[in-house]
């Protein structure tokens, strides 16, 4: 049975397999430079125009530099900073793996905001009826503001269910650490 490789968290040194640690790319300030005046600048300074510049340059401007590099390194989920999301996407993954959940968070907004202005344009008409005592085939809006609450209350219940099965996995996670 293959095993996943033991990697070391950079900052607190613990040891996990590599599916329950986290390659995080930081940078670090790996120098500087800058100008300085030193008595052979200042002596040919006197003789020579290119030292007197660096000399006015060094004294006047600020030419300090910093140099940052970028190193990949190895993190526990607690020290990567990304632990709650993480552990929110493997549980999402997981739930998808188990079929406890079919929709990605993308789908599922995609699905619900149509939903939610379809609902808001049948209410906002309703009310717009009652206020105006118009008729306007008050039974199309009727049914149609009814469908919309149904479909919102369909969405709300498959959030719940989504909710409670990344819960109920994220647990499990926690549990098996």
């Amino acid at each position: 049975m293959a095993n996943y490789a033991r990697k070391t968290c950079y900052d607190c040194g613990i040891k996990n397999p590599a599916n329950m640690m986290e390659r995080v790319t930081e940078s670090y300030n790996s120098g500087r430079s800058d100008n300085k005046v030193t008595a052979g600048n200042l002596a040919f300074a006197m003789v020579s125009d290119t030292a007197a510049k660096k000399v006015k340059k060094t004294v006047v401007a600020n030419n300090r530099r910093s140099y940052t590099r970028n190193r990949t390194v190895w993190k526990c989920l607690d020290c990567s900073g990304h632990n709650e999301a993480v552990a929110q996407n493997n549980a999402v993954q997981q739930a998808k793996v188990e079929g406890k959940i079919r929709l990605s968070e993308g789908q599922f907004a995609a699905l619900q905001v149509p939903m939610a202005l379809y609902f808001l344009f049948f209410l906002g008409s309703i009310v717009f009826n009652w206020l105006f005592y118009l008729n306007l085939e008050s039974s199309f809006f009727w049914t149609h503001g009814l469908l919309s609450f149904g479909l919102m209350m369909v969405s709300a219940t498959y959030q719940n269910k989504r909710e409670e099965a990344i819960a109920a996995i994220k647990k499990r996670q926690a549990d098996i650490r």
